[in-house]
């Protein structure tokens, strides 16, 4: 009796946790379920769908929110928010000057071509980037001499660059915020000679203003004090008129 109350017991303990072990496998399956069935896209990321075990991505793009998607598909998450690109390039100036041109390029994904950009690229884009980016300012410095790079026309060569590498990177699906350029890295020689030249353009120019200044206030004297008017008794008795400032 003593032995067949304890092998039902031993039956029933089995039984009990093959049905918890059973419960908690259902559970898991059905919360992996829920999890891979309602995909949530966080702001600022876009999602991409494709079919497990194939290439093909949808074209239709999973914006930011909760989406009901197929348990058997798989979502990628790119990110959509503004990036930042820097690099040193090596530059030919219209001389034949060689020099260096550090260049911070800032863009981002449009999220209704993250399907495309994932299938040619990839998520890791900023060496296709990269590399356009240093053949298009090569190709657009190479028309400047040094001293326009250096900063005589820097704010209109950068808006031409933008221009460039927005017309470059649209049709792939980038959108192109803003193009800087930054510090210039000249031959110790050339920088010297630039730094002397802009040094005696900036003393010639304070030269140009004092002398103006010197010349207008000149005029403005003799508004405030005009010429006295003399009268001069000739030997012959006849009067002179001269003027002379006081």
């Amino acid at each position: 009796m003593f032995f067949s109350n304890l092998e039902t017991n031993k039956f029933n303990t089995a039984q009990k946790i093959a049905i918890v072990v059973t419960t908690l496998a259902i559970a898991a399956i059905l919360y992996k379920l829920i999890t891979r069935t309602f995909v949530v896209i966080p702001v600022g990321e876009v999602g991409i769908l494709s079919v497990t075990n194939n290439e093909q991505s949808s074209d239709k793009p999973l914006l930011p929110g909760i989406h009901l998607v197929n348990p058997l598909d798989k979502v990628v998450t790119i990110s959509t928010r503004v990036q930042n690109l820097n690099q040193t390039i090596e530059l030919m100036s219209k001389e034949g000057i060689r020099f260096k041109l550090d260049v911070s390029l800032q863009y981002r994904i449009d999220p209704q071509n993250a399907s495309q950009i994932y299938q040619k690229i990839g998520d890791n884009n900023q060496t296709i980037i990269g590399s356009r980016l240093s053949s298009l300012v090569r190709q657009g410095i190479v028309n400047y001499d040094l001293q326009s790079v250096y900063g005589t026309q820097r704010e209109f060569i950068a808006s031409q660059l933008n221009r460039s590498i927005n017309t470059d990177l649209k049709p792939l699906g980038f959108i192109v915020e803003k193009l800087n350029l930054q510090a210039v890295v000249l031959p110790e020689k050339i920088a010297i000679s630039i730094q002397d030249q802009y040094l005696a353009e900036q003393l010639a120019n304070k030269r140009r203003i004092d002398a103006k200044g010197f010349v207008d206030s000149q005029k403005i004297l003799r508004g405030i004090f005009p010429a006295r008017t003399f009268i001069n008794v000739a030997s012959d008795g006849s009067t002179l008129n001269t003027n002379e400032p006081r």
